[in-house]
Order: C-alpha cells, then structure tokens, then sequence
C-alpha cells in the first residue's frame, strides 16, 4: 500500500516538472514570428544625411542706399509777350491808297483788319409752283459786289511782295482776317479799298520801341 502511494507521488511530481518546462519555453519563444503567426518587426533607426557644407558667418545685412527722390518738376515760367500798337485808325476807302513803312527789328508783325463792306438791296420776283401760282417778290441784302480791299506788305530794300490778302474779289469774303510777318525787316504795306469802312490794328513786339 505504501509502495503504491508512493509511486502517485512521483507520478505527480514529474508531471509537473514537465509543465513548468513547456511554459517555459513558450515563454522564450513569445515574440517569435512563428507564434501565431503575429510577431513585430523592430522599427528601422533613421540614418542621418552627411552635412557637405561648411558653417558659415552670415553676412551683416546691407543697408539700402538711398536713391534719388522724385518730384514735380518746377513750374516753368512762361514769358509774357509784350505787344504795342503802332497803328490803329479808322478809314473810308474810295478807290484810295494809304501807304506806311516800318523797320522791323524783332518780329513778329501782326496786321489786323476788320472790313464793313458797302450793302445794297437785291430783288427776287418769279411765279409761286404752289396753289394759284401767284408771283412774288423777295428783297434781300448783300454786299456790293464793288466792295473791295487788300493789304500788300513789301521788302522795301527788294521790292518783293510778302503778303498780299484782302477782301471781295479774288480774296474771298471774310470780314475779319489776321496776317502776320514772322521775319525782321524793313517793310512797305498798303492799303487799298472801294466801297468799304476798314478798322485796321497794326502791332509789333515790344523789343522795337
């Protein structure tokens, strides 16, 4: 009886001897990759990029050189030309010359003249193309058709003409005209009219006087 008691004890005891050594070795072989087919793989340690480059000081920042500075550019002052009449009259041309010289030093010369020519009436009559055809007659005024004046400026050391414009005739009809002579010497105009009243200016440039 004791032999058999025995003999369950040391059946025991191995069978848990043996236990502890399979826990054991699952123990040593828990973070295999072939238990349960589940095992980590460790993380990679990052390899650093060699440095090529030397260190260097930073430059001291550069201070900006001041430019130019822009503005408005300064008013220009215009000069006032300074005019003085050196002929203004009135006059009745009949067929009549007025004649005057003058030694243009510092040009120019402007001549202005104004002409209020002789007017005279104009009768229309015919026969109306409406209604009971009755005549009719249309009074008008115009100027005459005499009317005439013209300004004639010389070289008086040549001869030659310079200008030569007027009004009715060849001139065309504009009552109210300027001419200027924008070169220095010595000048003849006249002036020569019918049938017209003639306001004429005459200025020069101060700088003659």
């Amino acid at each position: 009886m004791k032999s058999l008691y025995a003999g369950l004890c040391a059946g025991v005891m191995l069978a848990l001897i043996l236990t502890c050594a399979g826990c054991a070795e699952i123990a040593e072989g828990a973070n295999d990759e072939t238990f349960f087919g589940m095992g980590e793989t460790p993380a990679a340690t990052p390899t650093s990029t060699p440095d090529y480059m030397t260190m260097e000081t930073p430059y001291p920042t550069a201070t900006p050189e001041s430019g130019p500075t822009y503005g408005k550019p300064p008013a220009t002052t215009q000069v006032q030309t300074t005019y003085v009449e050196i002929y203004n009259a009135s006059h009745r041309f009949t067929y009549d010359t007025i004649a005057r010289s003058f030694d243009l030093r510092k040009a120019p010369m402007i001549i202005e003249f104004s002409v209020s020519p002789d007017m005279i009436e104009r009768k229309k009559e015919g026969t109306s193309q409406y209604g009971e055809k009755e005549e009719f007659s249309v009074t008008t005024t115009v100027p005459s058709e005499m009317a005439e004046f013209s300004v004639n400026v010389y070289d008086k050391n040549t001869g030659k003409l310079i200008i030569d414009e007027g009004y009715g005739r060849i001139y065309g009809y504009s009552e109210e005209q300027t001419l200027t002579v924008r070169t220095p010497g010595l000048y003849h105009i006249e002036m020569t009219g019918a049938y017209v009243d003639v306001t004429t200016l005459i200025r020069v440039h101060e700088g003659n006087l």
